[in-house]
């Protein structure tokens, strides 16, 4: 069974986000980014508190529809972070895959692709310098 938290996404939420996130400690964290608005403040700070909180992240463009063709254009195999490539590299010695080790390098690879995203949208609408601490 799946059950899915569709939780607060505006900063006036982000104690019940966080609430949310710690009360029901999900398998992972799916952000779903406009293709048209792109990576809010409030979204970067959704995909921080998902890492710092150790859960593998999942980011979803809806709108691609409705995008550019210079953003729809980008490379986008280049543009996702899977969890079938760090199973068969995060083997034991008796070919048992080990979960931490494929959690951490799925963390890795999620915040090297956060680090190549090079504008966000501040709160206040202006284009931002897009800062990503370990």
């Amino acid at each position: 069974m799946i059950t899915f938290l569709d939780l607060a996404g505006h900063s006036k939420y982000q104690r019940t986000t966080l609430s949310g996130l710690t009360t029901f400690q999900p398998a992972f964290c799916i952000l779903v980014v406009s293709a048209t608005t792109g990576l809010t403040a409030d979204g970067l700070r959704h995909a921080r508190t998902a890492v710092a909180l150790g859960l593998p992240l999942v980011v979803v463009l809806s709108k691609v529809d409705l995008a550019s063709e210079e953003l729809v254009a980008f490379p986008q195999s280049n543009a996702s972070v899977t969890a079938s490539r760090f199973i068969t590299t995060n083997t034991n010695v008796d070919g048992v895959v080990d979960p931490c080790s494929v959690l951490a390098n799925i963390q890795q690879s999620v915040l090297q692709e956060l680090r190549t995203i090079k504008f966000y949208i501040d709160e206040s609408g202006e284009k931002s310098r897009l800062k990503v601490a370990e």
